[in-house]
């Protein structure tokens, strides 16, 4: 498995616990640049993770049946609204409690 592939493994198995993480990287700069950019947000080292207590809210379930009454009252297959709520980054614990 790549590393990659580990920290999606990672982050969903938190996310399904409902947290979420922030990743801490590190990078040398030169010790007289004085300025970041977004080039320097490459080739960076992680070192580890911060997580953070996100746990479904309690109308979430609501929600997200709102949302599929929505799609199918315009005509939306499930599916698309499915691909929405994935797309919207939802946590799949949401789309399990909806169902």
């Amino acid at each position: 498995m790549t590393a990659t592939r580990q920290l999606v493994r990672l982050q969903g198995d938190h996310a399904r616990q409902g947290f979420r993480l922030l990743g801490v990287a590190i990078r040398t700069m030169a010790p007289d640049q004085t300025n970041v950019t977004t080039e320097d947000e490459a080739v960076l080292t992680l070192v580890g993770f911060c997580a953070f207590a996100d746990p479904p809210k309690r109308d979430a379930a609501d929600s997200v049946r709102e949302l599929r009454h929505a799609a199918s009252a315009s005509r939306s297959s499930p599916e698309i609204t499915l691909q929405w709520l994935r797309m919207s980054r939802m946590p799949s614990a949401y789309l399990r409690v909806a169902s």
